[in-house]
C-alpha cells in the first residue's frame, strides 16, 4: 500500500483492577489515588500506588512518594498534550498545521518527536499508517444519529490528499500542502502514556496503571512489597473485550505487570447500513473501512506509542501480513481476533484453556 489510515484506536479495552491491595507488611496498608478526566474525546484513568512499608523506607533511604501530587500533575500533563495534539481544539499544534495553507509552521518539540515516530512506522508498514487521514476520515461521522456514507467523488478527493510523504518534519518546523491535515488520533494515547509514566517515576511512584480510553500502560504490577524482596510483581488482570459483546464481556484477560496493551477493533465506533458493518478504520487507498475478516487486533509492547500506530498498522495489513511484521519486532506482540471467531497470535504470547493470554516482555 502507498497511504496509511490514521485513526482513533478503538476503545477496546476494561481495565479489571483489584484495588483492595494488602500490603506485605502490617505496619501499614498500602496506599493508592486515583484520578479521572474527559481528554482526547474519551474517559481517562490514572492510579498510583505505594505498596512499601515504612520500614522498606527507613531502611533503602528512599523518600515515601506524594501521591496526591503525582496524580495530579499526571492528569494536569494529560490535560497539556490534549492542548498539543487535539485536531479540534483551536490554538492547538494539530490545528495550525491544518491551518497553515501550506506554510511552515514551528511547534512544540513533542508535536515534532511524534510526528517523526508516525512517519518512521508509515515508512515501516509502507503505508498501512497514514497521519495525513483526515480529509478521508473526517468525511465520515460515525457517531450519528443517523449515519450516511460519505459522498463519493468527495471521498475519492479527499483520498488524493492522504499521503504522509508529504508531511515534512525539520526539526520543530512543520510543513504540509494545502488542503492536507494531519490527526495524531492513531498515536498521541500512547505517547502520552509513556510521557505521564516517565513523569511519575521521576516522582518516585514506580506502581501505577494508565488507563487513556483503553490504551493501557502498567508498572510495577499489584503486589506485597515485603521489604526483602520489593522486586516481586503480580501482573494487572487486563479485561480484553469481545468483539461485539457488552461491555463487560470479555474475549480474555492478559496479565501484564509491566508494558503496555492497546486494542484496535471494528466495533467500538461504527454502524450498519444495508446491512454492511461500517467502521473507522480506513484503508487509506479507498477511504473506506478495511474489509479483511478481522474484528480486532491487540498489541502488546513496551512502550505504548509502539503499541498504539502497530494496532491501527497491523490491522490495515491484514492477519498475514500483520502477523509477521509483529513477529519480525523486538518487544512487540500482537493478538488477531477474526470475524469466523478464531485469534492468531505471535510467538511471544501463551494463551490458557479460559482464553486468557500471558505476555513477558523480552
Amino acid at each position: 500500500m502507498k497511504k496509511t489510515a490514521c485513526r482513533t484506536v478503538c476503545l477496546a479495552l476494561c481495565a479489571v483492577l483489584s484495588l483492595t491491595i494488602a500490603a506485605g507488611c502490617a505496619e501499614e496498608p498500602a496506599a493508592s489515588r486515583s484520578g479521572t478526566r474527559y481528554l482526547f474525546d474519551t474517559v481517562i484513568t490514572v492510579t498510583v500506588y505505594d505498596f512499601y512499608t515504612d520500614k522498606y523506607y527507613r531502611q533503602t533511604g528512599r523518600e515515601r512518594p506524594d501521591l496526591e501530587a503525582a496524580l495530579a500533575g499526571a492528569l494536569d500533563l494529560c490535560e497539556h498534550y490534549d492542548d498539543l495534539f487535539s485536531r479540534t481544539k483551536a490554538g492547538s499544534d494539530v490545528s495550525r498545521i491544518n491551518a497553515s495553507a501550506g506554510q511552515p509552521v514551528e511547534v512544540d518539540p513533542e508535536t515534532a518527536d511524534l510526528l517523526q515516530k508516525t512517519l518512521s512506522y508509515s515508512r515501516l508498514t509502507d503505508g498501512a499508517f497514514d497521519v495525513t487521514i483526515a480529509p478521508a476520515s473526517t468525511l465520515w461521522d460515525f457517531a450519528a444519529d443517523d449515519p450516511a456514507l460519505p459522498d463519493l467523488a468527495e471521498l475519492a478527493a479527499a483520498v488524493e490528499k492522504v499521503d504522509y510523504s508529504r508531511l515534512e518534519v525539520d526539526g520543530n518546523t512543520v510543513t504540509l500542502p494545502a488542503g492536507c491535515m494531519v490527526d495524531l488520533g492513531g498515536a498521541a494515547k500512547g505517547y502520552i502514556a509513556d510521557r505521564v509514566g516517565d513523569w511519575l517515576e521521576s516522582q518516585g511512584v514506580d506502581c501505577y496503571l494508565l488507563n487513556l480510553g483503553g490504551n493501557v500502560l502498567a508498572a510495577g504490577g499489584k503486589a506485597d512489597r515485603a521489604v526483602d524482596s520489593p522486586e516481586a510483581l503480580t501482573p494487572f488482570a487486563i479485561g480484553l473485550r469481545k468483539p461485539f459483546g457488552t461491555t463487560s464481556e470479555l474475549a480474555g484477560e492478559a496479565g501484564i505487570a509491566n508494558g503496555s496493551v492497546v486494542t484496535s477493533g471494528t466495533y467500538e465506533r461504527c454502524f450498519t447500513l444495508d446491512g454492511r458493518l461500517y467502521h473507522h478504520i480506513l484503508d487509506p487507498d479507498t477511504g473506506y473501512p478495511v474489509d479483511n475478516g478481522l474484528d480486532s487486533v491487540t498489541i502488546f509492547s513496551e512502550e505504548s506509542a509502539d503499541g498504539d500506530i502497530l494496532s491501527t498498522s497491523l490491522f490495515v495489513l491484514g492477519p498475514q501480513a500483520g502477523l509477521a511484521l509483529a513477529e519480525s519486532l523486538e518487544g512487540v506482540d500482537a493478538l488477531f481476533l477474526l470475524s469466523d471467531g478464531s485469534r492468531r497470535m505471535t510467538s511471544g504470547l501463551t494463551e490458557d484453556a479460559d482464553g486468557d493470554i500471558r505476555w513477558q516482555p523480552a
